[in-house]
């Protein structure tokens, strides 16, 4: 790099790393693109992409592919020292919201540490593998004593949790399980939940159930889970099921489609879609039953726009009962997650592992059981009515 390239790419990293720790940046905020830097300074977009990618070296940023740099999450100096002495453990989630009721699992989780003086901070990944790496290197460099990790995925950043299991670094991780070798982690029984639903909509009569997933049956432990105990309750009642009768549309943010409400007709295209594709497979479809409580409320205002009746023609299921399920036009029949029983246990264990005895203590596998809640969005099949719309 000749010296005047090299001044203006300095003169860019040195400008954001001040906008940064002066907090004119703050953590989780996106700093403008490759081409917006280039624009602004007057350089180059190989200059603009070099600056970002030392800021993300030096670790001021992480990059999420098709959505931009994000400002990290660090610990200032006052604070290192501000935290010398005590005792503290760290929680990392994959989002920011209260998803599957994650305000409650964290309230108690964090009730349970106070009990034993244990400070917890919190951190979020933002869904990026690369950013949770970063926060897990961060903390234990930071002198964390342990940390609870609920993974974007349980395929992400093996490497680097298999080096903690052999440092014995006190780590659970929570909602997944890692399958390529042994960690403590508490979860919801998923598999069971994923039973249940199946069960309780072969029990009204439904033969042509859909099984319908934002995300890939690969992509985590419980998305994986919750499918075969959709297969189990099939298989138990004698009942043909095979790979018709999974969808995987991945191809819609069904937490945003849900948060926005029903005025976007890109999202509700989306939905209509997904309806006609169960539909052209499976064309005597009676009952979906969804991966989340968030695919299953994005189905039925989709359904509804479309003139389907819930569950007059369709019988809808979905995981995780959260708070909105009780306050929709129809109360959505699902499968509640024990998020403070999870909590309790997270926090239990991580508490045991800090103790100066737990080196040899063995690894755990805590499941947490789940139950069927009962609602509005499920009928039996003799009293359906009608054609369901999308059929036609």
């Amino acid at each position: 790099m000749d010296t005047e390239k090299k001044t203006l790419f300095s003169g860019i990293v040195a400008d954001l790393t001040s906008q940064i720790n002066t907090g004119k940046f703050s953590p989780g905020d996106q700093i403008p693109t490759e081409l917006a830097l280039a624009q602004q300074y007057g350089v180059s977009r190989i200059t603009s992409k070099r600056a970002l990618e030392e800021l993300e070296r030096a670790g001021y940023i992480y990059r999420q592919q098709g959505s931009g740099s994000f400002v990290r999450q660090r610990f200032s100096e006052q604070n290192a020292q501000a935290m010398s002495g005590t005792k503290f453990a760290a929680l990392i989630m994959p989002f920011a919201n209260n998803l599957g009721n994650s305000m409650s699992m964290i309230t108690e989780f964090n009730s349970v540490l106070n009990t034993e003086k244990v400070l917890l901070t919190i951190h979020n990944s933002h869904n990026s593998k690369d950013e949770e790496r970063n926060l897990l290197n961060m903390l234990v460099e930071s002198g964390a004593q342990a940390i609870a990790l609920y993974p974007i995925s349980h395929r992400n950043n093996l490497d680097l949790l298999y080096h903690l299991k052999l440092k014995g670094f006190p780590l659970v991780v929570l909602d997944k399980y890692i399958d390529a070798f042994d960690l403590n982690c508490v979860l919801s029984d998923n598999f069971s939940g994923g039973y249940l639903a199946a069960e309780y909509l072969i029990g009204l009569g439904h033969r042509n159930i859909c099984f319908l997933s934002d995300r890939d049956l690969g992509a985590a432990t419980s998305v994986r889970d919750r499918c075969l105990g959709f297969y189990k309750a099939h298989w138990d009642h004698n009942i043909e099921c095979d790979e018709q009768n999974i969808e995987v549309f991945e191809d819609v943010d069904v937490v945003s489609a849900v948060h926005q409400g029903e005025d976007n007709e890109q999202l509700l295209d989306k939905g209509k879609t997904i309806f006609e594709r169960i539909y052209q497979n499976k064309p005597n479809t009676t009952a979906i039953q969804c991966i989340n409580d968030y695919m299953a409320i994005f189905m039925l205002r989709v359904a509804r726009r479309m003139g389907i009746s819930i569950p007059g023609q369709l019988s809808i299921v979905g995981f995780d009962n959260s708070e909105i399920c009780s306050h929709l036009d129809v109360p959505l029949t699902t499968i509640n997650q024990d998020v403070q029983g999870i909590g309790q246990a997270a926090a239990e264990c991580i508490l045991e592992l800090m103790r100066p005895d737990a080196v040899n203590r063995p690894i755990q596998k805590k499941l947490v059981p789940v139950k069927l809640v009962v609602r509005d969005s499920c009928t039996a099949v003799g009293q359906m009515v009608g054609v369901c719309k999308a059929k036609a």
